[in-house]
């Protein structure tokens, strides 16, 4: 997926109109994009999880990884932490307006309603995982550290699954590696 103007603006702005807690909205819809984070791994966060630019995520199997944030990812939960309020009943970082651990439908409802203000016709969590595994790769992170932070097992479901080259990314590959414009 191409992060749609639309899409990027709502990232650069913060919130979307009229949107409950935009700051939580806007600190999950950064986790799925700039860690590739799977809800079930995002609903499973406390707020003890979040450490120094790096989450402890909870993935498949109960297998523990530690998750680096990106700048922007980091700020947004800072930004979130910030407005959060105080439960000590629960330890859960994302919230619901009840005050409980956030559940799933939460998360497909705070898409479904940026998906709808923006106009996108595809805005789903696990896209957004997919979109932030090319975007890495694109960006010449290399697919050893992807695997580790997707919390694959095996690097063949990485290359496999969540990459998908873009048509004009073969095309300047293929400039640069072709065998005849190399002899030419």
């Amino acid at each position: 997926m191409k992060l749609s103007k639309a899409f990027a603006d709502f990232l650069l702005d913060g919130k979307a109109e009229g949107e409950y807690f935009p700051e939580r909205n806007l600190a999950i819809v950064a986790l799925l994009v700039d860690s590739g984070l799977r809800v079930s791994e995002i609903l499973r966060l406390d707020l003890t999880d979040v450490q120094a630019g790096l989450l402890r995520v909870v993935g498949k199997g109960n297998k523990e990884r530690w998750v680096p944030l990106g700048e922007y990812a980091q700020r947004a939960v800072e930004a979130y932490l910030k407005v959060r309020g105080q439960h000590p009943d629960c330890p859960a970082l994302f919230v619901s307006r009840r005050e409980e651990r956030l559940g799933p439908q939460g998360i497909r409802l705070i898409l479904c309603n940026l998906r709808e203000q923006l106009g996108v016709k595809r805005l789903y969590p696990h896209l957004l995982r997919h979109t932030f595994a090319n975007l890495y790769l694109r960006s010449e992170g290399d697919l050893r550290s992807l695997q580790l932070i997707l919390g694959h097992t095996d690097m063949r479901t990485t290359a496999m699954i969540y990459t998908d080259p873009d048509v004009r990314d073969l095309q300047a590959k293929h400039r640069r590696h072709s065998p005849l414009s190399q002899i030419a």
